[in-house]
């Protein structure tokens, strides 16, 4: 078997067979080229068989170390004219428009991402700190589902920080599909509110109204039961068993109408952006500082009986009760 044959095999990447390869010292480098004949703008995909020029250069893509070597894929890549974009390199399928690395390496770095620190990531794979930061956004912005705010039921909303914290990222899961659907830097209800403005953005401002010849009125349409846009204020949907000059609700419509339970810590911010952007949810404590704030009640009667006991001058029994803090927290029965 040539070692193009097995090269190819062993990479799996799209769209391209492999011409050479060679070894270095500390890397393989392997030549490949497209299958396809025409050339897609990486931009907006406009396809053509029109070649403006070829590159005077190499491509090159930093791709899965193989062993202890490091592997560079290298393309000859041609250049089109884009009706929109101007004169542009042609796509690949097996890298991201812009960037060094293949589609697999960059999906390894984000994957390490969720499991471990940048460092980690940085020592590993032989990478700078800034790269892991500019990999992760260009995967987001590929892979991230852009309907993953529909159908939103049952959320949560809660904060990290970092850097002894001085710094917050406010965190929203589903837990339905328990999973992270939204985040940003912040804390509190300025946080809590970005996230319902992306939930339900704002309409576009209505356009001036425009003076036509006077016609007889339609008569109205009812407006069917289901799923429907969403509206503003002020930009309503009239209904036929409505009184003329009034509209139907447009917080009906709206995602954020759909929201059953927020669970959430006992931050004040949080709650009061709830109230105001879903008043039809029910705001629900996190167990865990509910029964921190039991625990703290519990110490707080504990201290005042001791003292009580002291000040009365039985030391034998203050001292037992003191001794019985972790006997009152740990109890089932308290």
């Amino acid at each position: 078997m040539r070692v193009t044959t097995v090269f190819s095999r062993l990479l799996r990447l799209p769209g391209v067979w492999v011409r050479k390869v060679r070894f270095e010292p500390d890397k393989v480098i392997v030549d490949v080229a497209l299958k396809r004949r025409r050339l897609i703008c990486p931009k907006c995909g406009y396809s053509t068989a029109a070649r403006k020029d070829t590159r005077p250069e190499d491509s090159v893509w930093r791709h899965l170390d193989l062993g202890v070597w490091r592997l560079e894929v290298h393309l000859h890549r041609r250049r089109l004219w884009c009706p929109e974009h101007g004169a542009r390199t042609e796509a690949v399928p097996f890298a991201r428009p812009g960037a060094e690395f293949t589609r697999d390496f960059e999906c390894l770095v984000s994957w390490l991402a969720t499991r471990t620190d940048k460092s980690t990531i940085k020592r590993m794979l032989r990478i700078d700190w800034d790269t892991v930061g500019r990999i992760i956004k260009r995967v987001c912005d590929d892979e991230l589902d852009p309907d993953r705010l529909d159908d939103l039921y049952d959320v949560g909303i809660d904060e990290v920080s970092w850097k002894r914290q001085h710094n917050y990222l406010t965190l929203v899961a589903d837990h339905h599909r328990r999973q992270i659907v939204w985040g940003c830097e912040g804390n509190g209800q300025a946080a809590a509110d970005a996230f319902f403005s992306e939930l339900d953005p704002p309409p576009p401002p209505p356009e001036p109204e425009r003076r036509m010849p006077a016609s007889p009125s339609e008569p109205a349409i009812m407006v069917p039961f289901g799923p429907c846009l969403t509206v503003g204020t002020g930009h309503g949907i009239p209904g036929a068993w409505l009184p003329d000059g009034e509209e139907l609700d447009p917080a009906i419509f709206a995602r954020a109408s759909r929201l059953r339970a927020v669970s959430m810590d006992m931050t004040g911010g949080y709650a009061k952006s709830v109230r105001q952007h879903a008043p039809q949810a029910t705001i629900c404590i996190d167990p865990y500082h509910v029964v921190q704030l039991a625990n703290q009640a519990l110490d707080e009667v504990r201290r005042s009986y001791w003292n009580e006991l002291r000040s009365v001058g039985d030391q034998n029994a203050a001292k037992r009760f003191k001794d019985a803090r972790w006997s009152l927290l740990k109890s089932p029965r308290s």
